[in-house]
């Protein structure tokens, strides 16, 4: 079985990796905007995506686990590259969490289905399989509440995985994949229920810096891809829109733009 290079960080971020920029962060204001190591993430682990959002007035769990929708098909994916291959898995992986809060069966089944198609390229291992499967039923079942706590061994298990493989490029797009997913949902959350003060959590600067220089540093081969080209076309953008004091509030018209920008490049990336 082919194994593609999805290699790992030590330990993810306790910002919104995954649901602010980034599923990559609206987290509490009181915590650090960026961890002393800006190499140690991969994906947010859910208390940090829940606590996340749970900050924001309004914020319609169902409505953000439809927006991760529709599926992408094995055909799709098996056509993929590698590299997109390794950006989509941070993006299903970020889904996931928001099936889970929104306690919405189809939708996490929908992303661990793609999160077993993609997670078989790079990894024979039968357990971690089973696991999924047992996931599913955990979620038919409703047991959502154990559901999470498992859900974080999920995630620990594909990050021990791709510690097993030292390929930088993956390592980046990965998290690119999360980080984008939870920019777009954060944001979407924000732009229909703004608030100044939950939009100071989107400043970012630091890890966004730090995301840009990943992708500066990816090889020419991984950055020919097409929606490689467009992630470093608007990556300065999306610098400069968060790049402030984590004090001043991100305005509606930057929210707004923030939005369209991540569901464009979200959109470049899924099949």
């Amino acid at each position: 079985m082919r194994r593609h290079a999805l290699a790992a960080m030590t330990r993810p971020v306790p910002l919104l990796l995954a649901l602010a920029l980034a599923l990559p962060s609206l987290c509490a204001q009181e915590q650090e905007p960026l961890a002393q190591n800006p190499d140690s993430f991969l994906v947010p682990p859910p208390e940090a995506v829940f606590n996340a959002l749970a900050k924001v007035p309004n914020a319609d769990f169902a409505k953000l686990a439809a927006m991760t929708g529709p599926a992408s098909t094995k055909e799709k994916l098996d056509k993929a590259s590698s590299k997109l291959r390794a950006m989509i898995i941070g993006i299903r992986v970020a889904d996931a969490y928001v099936a889970v809060q929104a306690r919405d069966v189809v939708a996490y089944q929908r992303a661990t289905d793609a999160i077993e198609m993609l997670a078989t390229e790079f990894s024979g291992d039968e357990t971690f399989r089973r696991k999924l499967v047992t996931t599913t039923k955990m979620a038919k079942s409703e047991r959502w509440l154990d559901l999470k706590t498992i859900l974080e061994t999920v995630r620990g298990d594909i990050v021990r995985e791709l510690r097993l493989h030292q390929n930088q490029d993956a390592v980046t797009l990965a998290t690119l994949g999360g980080w984008l997913r939870g920019l777009q949902l954060s944001t979407w959350v924000l732009m229909n229920n703004y608030d100044n003060d939950s939009t100071r959590l989107l400043r970012q600067p630091a890890l966004v810096s730090h995301l840009k220089r990943k992708v500066n540093a990816l090889g020419p081969d991984t950055k020919a891809e097409a929606f490689v080209e467009l992630i470093t076309e608007n990556m300065p953008e999306l610098v400069k829109l968060v790049d402030a004091p984590s004090t001043q509030p991100v305005t509606l018209p930057d929210v707004k733009r923030l939005q369209a920008l991540s569901s464009q490049l979200i959109k470049a990336a899924l099949p």
